[in-house]
């Protein structure tokens, strides 16, 4: 193809997609109108196909009941009744009963013939082509005889049959026999012929007038009786593929298999309370074939549109190479020679250059504001101007300020560690939020300027000609700072001052505010406080009183964390009217006697574990505010009071076992009590007592007493001592005392205990 026609690999891509894209959609779509079309056909052919099988099957059975119906009638009639009769009939009347059931049978084109057996005189009457009569013996179709004379090997109903070389036939006929047992002991044998029974399946009207059905009929699933509408493929050997295919899909009601060299579509119908099964065998390609020519005539329709779409490309693509040529020339950077892609190549042309142009912006306003932010932050930490100066540098650098306007310092302070795991460049943008809030607080005109210090604290300048209140700046700055601790889990306070006229009084304003910063150590979430309203001079600078230290040691003693707390509370309440300096000296002593309490407590102690004093005393005294220090303090009583308990829960364990040994060895001594027991551990009673109740949900006399009834009940079985021995002997000085204790526990004396357990042993071994 002509190189000036793509100017662009742009262009060719969208091209190739494009085509790439239809013809994808084409094949797509064709396949899924052949899938759409074969399921769609193929459920319409099965369903008319089963609907006409239904009806084929009902005028079958209607038939068939018509038929049997007649040969009960002629067997009822009176000419059957002279047939069947004990006495032979005479000649005359047996020729008139068999030519009128003989014309009788005639009529009905389904009756291949019908057998009437005489069982009192065992003569066989044979209507069908030939009238007559033989006796049992002499009938010619020796199998059929053994079925009927057989009953339990007799079929219940109609089953296929081959009647071959008669005396009336010379051919094999297949037909559809029904035995039937009459009353008496008769037997009617009914033959419908197969030809004729299922001969309504060859008069199927194709769906589509090359495609045809062949019908098959199986019995019990194993022999095909009959086939309708044979085509010429449709041959013995393609029967036989027909019976293979059914039985490899056990005989599933519809199914796809290679028949014949045809691929074609199987369905089964079978019909309830019947043995034969309905086979339908229809070639898919004959149904398809139709829309196999429609589909090469849209085929070829699409190729044609293709080939318009690519010769309408050419020639648009080669109309619009004049601009694109114009536009290659008037660029700066144009080669001598045509690109090989003239699109690509004004496309990064136009990017170089606009890229520079950004840069350079960029360049220029990154400068300028690294000038004004350095103008500020000279004036504020340094106070490096006079008021000439700095209005000379505002006006050098593009600051919006002008004399005789009003300055604005507001000094945010907030924790660093949000921006320490993050980005800084997230406290850019939070600075940048509150500029905006700024802005809509002071006007759109106010110039502001925010400069970064250390420790992520940040100055705010701001310079208007008009202040507004100082309850308006106040509900703001409380504002931005409820907002940040909410939102963004950041503890903000503000200090500021306002109304600054000259830039030489920026320098000790600032100084103030630093200072007044250090003073958020005694609020918890922020504090938005004016310069003006500090006065440092009017705070207590020397230590704050500590609580009585000795009365929160009992305390933690005794585990009584809320008296620690309600000791403390006053002491934090105080604070505030102290420098801050008196104030950090006063956390750092307090932090130090409560590490020499938990000190005391441990050695005094026994398996109090030890605690690391260094972190401990680190996380207070670095605490950035009083409550951030009272929450840390009040941490430490609560892990204090909680091993306290655990060591004294354990030390009562250790007690409550040793009583109970000591209980164990000496139950037999009368003068056991809570006493003497308290006596060898070295406890009061009280204690004892209440310890022991506690640890075993019993009082120490009621677990004595239990445990000498038992002894005794385990002596009154292995021993033959009597019962005041046996008392005595477990600690049981009154021996009244010990029959009613144990009646009480047991529900019978000692001695009925000991004959009942005696009585009841032989018969247990």
């Amino acid at each position: 193809m002509h190189s000036r026609i793509w100017r662009s690999q742009y262009y060719k891509r969208i091209f190739k997609s494009v085509l790439l894209g239809t013809c994808s959609v084409l094949l797509l779509g064709l396949t899924i109108l052949y899938a759409s079309f074969c399921t769609i056909t193929f459920k319409h052919l099965e369903k008319v196909n089963r609907h006409y099988i239904e009806n084929t099957v009902s005028g079958v059975e209607y038939n068939v009941l018509s038929s049997y119906d007649n040969a009960i009638n002629a067997y009822v009639s009176t000419n059957g009744k002279i047939l069947m009769s004990a006495l032979p009939p005479s000649q005359v009347e047996l020729m008139h009963s068999i030519q009128e059931i003989q014309f009788l049978f005639r009529r009905d084109p389904l009756i291949h013939s019908v057998y009437f057996i005489n069982s009192r005189t065992g003569v066989i009457y044979t209507f069908g082509h030939e009238v007559q009569q033989m006796k049992l013996d002499e009938f010619y179709d020796r199998e059929l005889l053994n079925m009927i004379l057989k009953e339990k090997n007799r079929p219940a109903s109609g089953f296929p049959y081959m009647i071959r070389d008669s005396r009336y036939l010379t051919s094999t006929t297949p037909v559809d026999t029904r035995i039937m047992a009459m009353p008496g002991g008769d037997v009617v044998v009914v033959n419908l012929q197969l030809s004729q029974l299922f001969r309504s399946l060859e008069i199927d009207s194709a769906v589509y007038e090359d495609a045809t059905f062949t019908y098959c009929v199986y019995y019990d699933q194993d022999e095909c009786v009959y086939s309708a509408n044979e085509q010429g493929w449709f041959d013995e050997s393609a029967r036989e593929q027909l019976q293979q295919a059914l039985k490899a899909h056990n005989w599933k009601s519809s199914f796809s298999a290679m028949i014949g060299g045809k691929w074609c579509m199987v369905n089964l119908f079978t019909v309830e309370n019947s043995d034969y099964q309905y086979v339908s065998v229809i070639p898919k390609g004959e149904v398809i074939s139709n829309f196999l020519h429609y589909t090469i005539l849209f085929i070829v329709i699409s190729v044609l549109a293709g080939i318009a779409a690519v010769l309408t490309n050419l020639v648009t693509t080669s109309r619009l190479y004049k601009p694109i040529e114009s536009i290659t020339k008037s660029l700066p950077d144009a080669p001598q020679q045509a690109p090989e892609d003239e699109i690509e190549f004004i496309e990064s042309s136009i990017a170089q250059t606009t890229r520079k142009m950004a840069d350079l912006f960029a360049y220029k306003e990154k400068h300028l504001l690294r000038n004004q932010s350095y103008v500020i932050r000279q004036q504020l930490l340094f106070d490096r101007f006079s008021n000439e100066e700095f209005w000379q540098h505002c006006e050098d650098q593009e600051i919006a300020c002008r004399p005789g306007e009003l300055f604005f310092l507001a000094y945010a302070d907030w924790k660093s560690e949000p921006f320490r795991e993050n980005d800084p460049g997230d406290a850019r943008l939070l600075c940048y939020a509150i500029s905006n809030v700024f802005h809509e607080l002071m006007g759109e005109n106010t110039c502001i300027q925010d400069v970064p210090l250390e420790d992520n604290k940040v100055v705010f300048w701001c310079c208007m000609k008009e202040l507004p209140s100082d309850e308006h700046i106040r509900a703001v700055l409380s504002g931005i700072e409820e907002t940040f601790r909410k939102c963004f889990e950041i503890r903000l306070s503000f200090s500021y001052a306002s109304g600054i006229q000259e830039p030489c009084k920026l320098y000790p304003a600032m100084q103030k505010l630093q200072e007044l910063a250090r003073y958020q150590y005694f609020y918890k979430d922020g504090m938005t406080r004016n310069l003006a309203q500090f006065n440092p001079d009017q705070l207590c600078s020397e230590l704050p009183v500590l609580p009585d230290m000795a009365a929160i040691e009992a305390s933690l003693r005794s585990r009584d964390a809320e008296s620690v707390a309600n000791a403390f509370a006053g002491y934090w309440d105080q604070l505030e009217q102290y420098t801050f300096e008196a104030v950090q000296a006063s956390v750092n002593m307090l932090a130090s006697r409560i590490i020499t309490i938990i000190k005391r407590i441990q050695v005094n102690q026994p398996g109090f574990p030890k605690a690391d004093h260094h972190v401990f005393f680190a996380e207070m005294t670095g605490a950035s505010t009083i409550y951030q220090a009272q929450e840390c303090l009040m941490r430490q009583i609560q892990w204090v009071v909680e091993q306290l308990a655990q060591t004294e829960n354990e030390s009562g364990s250790r007690i409550i076992d040793s009583v109970i040994q000591f209980l164990d060895a000496n139950y037999q001594d009368f003068n056991v009590s809570s006493k003497s027991v308290a006596l060898e551990c070295h406890i009061s009673v009280p204690y004892l007592n209440s310890l022991f109740k506690q640890k075993t949900g019993k009082t120490l006399a009621a677990y004595l007493k239990q445990l000498r009834l038992e002894k005794a009940k385990q002596m009154l079985v292995e021993t033959s001592l009597s019962v005041e021995a046996i008392a005595r002997k477990v600690g049981f000085e009154n021996t009244k005392y010990f029959y009613t204790l144990f009646k009480n526990e047991y529900g019978a004396s000692p001695s009925s205990y000991r004959i009942s357990h005696n009585l009841l042993e032989p018969s247990q071994n």
